[in-house]
Formats: structure tokens, sequence, C-alpha cells
């Protein structure tokens, strides 16, 4: 997409948008970003804000006749990126009027006029280039600007330990020496737009994912119990829930990733665990 705007010429440096030898050259430097180890190593932060979801819907069960479960996984979806990606603490799930969930709803709300913008930017792209015209929401602002601030945070402080979250290693895989490549491919406007990216494809599949599962879950109780007995079977054998255990969770896996081996259970069945189709 052909536009001056600052905001767009971000989004175009995206993973999800670049193509051709750029999409192949940012592609090998940011796959060994998610090897099984490195992701291992954010596993305790994502564990503490499961702790924290368990105990909310538990306070919220306790006071309330029902329980909006599915926007405790949004609260509970933007406090792990946030944390996992930049090492914020946003607290969404006990602050209601917390930014980063804000804006990340409103970034996924779509208005006539995005839509109207979208339309000028397909049939009309000289119109957008012309005027100067975002076809991105105005809420990526507020990413961008959180991922830049918090780059130069971690550029300015001193030697010290390392979060090892997804920021950290973008930093180091912008900086490896050893190949001088991924300082071109792996620019400063780069990083930034694979940290938003980081939020933008995790936030609402995530989040709508444990809905669906969770909902799927009430309804299909001998299932429930199932999961359950798996669950704690793993417990009792790790003494916790940790990494491996959930690794080697088979039901727990097909709760998640099912999906339909018979096309007349139509489209819904995207959402369903194959362990229901049976």
């Amino acid at each position: 997409m052909n536009t001056s705007h600052e905001r767009d010429q971000t989004v175009m440096e995206m993973l999800s948008v670049k193509n051709g030898e750029g999409w192949k050259a940012l592609r090998a430097i940011m796959t060994p970003t998610f090897t099984s180890g490195k992701i291992k190593n954010m596993f305790p932060l994502v564990c503490d804000k499961a702790d924290a979801l368990v105990k909310f819907s538990m306070k919220e069960a306790a006071e309330k006749p029902y329980v909006d479960i599915k926007k405790n996984f949004g609260r509970y979806t933007m406090d792990t990126i946030a944390s996992c990606a930049f090492g914020i603490e946003c607290n969404s799930l006990v602050d209601e009027k917390a930014e980063f969930p804000r804006k990340a709803e409103a970034f996924f709300n779509v208005s006539y006029t995005s839509v109207a913008k979208m339309m000028l930017a397909i049939f009309a792209p000289k119109l957008i280039k012309l005027f100067r015209l975002s076809i991105n929401a105005t809420e990526t602002d507020f990413f961008i600007e959180v991922v830049k601030q918090t780059v130069a945070a971690r550029e300015a402080r001193e030697a010290g330990p390392r979060r090892g979250d997804f920021l950290d290693l973008l930093m180091e895989a912008r900086d490896n020496a050893d190949n001088p490549d991924t300082k071109h491919v792996l620019s400063d406007r780069s990083l930034v737009a694979q940290s938003v990216l980081f939020i933008i494809a995790g936030y609402e599949t995530t989040a709508n994912l444990l809905a669906f599962s969770t909902y799927l879950l009430a309804k299909n109780k001998d299932q429930q119990r199932r999961l359950r007995d798996e669950l704690q079977k793993i417990v009792a054998e790790k003494g916790d829930i940790t990494y491996q255990g959930i690794m080697e969770a088979k039901l727990l896996d097909a709760c998640l990733q099912g999906e339909s081996r018979d096309s007349t259970y139509g489209s819904i069945t995207r959402f369903t665990p194959t362990w229901l189709l049976h």
C-alpha cells in the first residue's frame, strides 16, 4: 500500500505484510526468536498472569450472579502480551480503565470511517497519499509509541539481568554482531513493527480461542472432567503445571487445536475441538 503516513509505513514493515525477498530475510531472523527454549523462558510470566486470572474470576464468581469470562480472557491476554512482549504491567484485570486493553478493543472495532478509508486506498490510492491519510487505526500509534519508549529505556539502561521477553529477543537479533545483515533487515522501524504485530496477532485470536473452548467445555461436562483428570495427573507427576507438562497434555492440545474431519459439521467446527465431534 503506497502511503506516506508514518503509521502506515511502520505497519508495512510487519512480517505479515512484507513479501518476496524482504519477507524471506525477515522471517529468517524472526524464526529463531520462537524456539521452544526461548518460549519456555517466558512460561513463568504466563503462569503469573494465569494465576491472576483464576484469582480474579473466582472473586467475581463469589460476588456476581455470572462472570463475563470472554472479557476476562481478553484482559488476561492483554496482560500476558504486555508482560511477555514488553515487560509492562498493565493490570487490566483489576483496572477497568487500563489503557492497553481499551486501545486494543478500539483497534479491532471496525467503523464506517475505517471502511471508507480502505475503499479509498483500493480505488483512489492517490487521494490517500495526497492528503496524507492513514488507512490504519489511530490506536496503532499508541502501541508504536509504547514500543519505542520501552526500546529507548532498555537501550539506556546499564548492563543487568534481561527479562528474556519478546522485545529483548528482537533487540538481541537486531544487534547480532555475527550477522551484520540483521541491522539492515531488522531496522528500528521493523523492530517496532514486529512488536506491534505481536499484540495484533495475539490479542483477539487468543482471547476468542479461550472463550470458545471454555464455552464448549461448560457444555460438555464429561469432557471437562476428562481434561481436569489429565491436568491433575500432570500436577501429581510434576508437582505443578510445568511447560513440559503442558506439552505432554494431549487432551488439552485437542481442546485448543481440534479441527473437524467431516465437512458436514460446517464452519463453526473451526472452533470445535476434535473430541467433541466423535
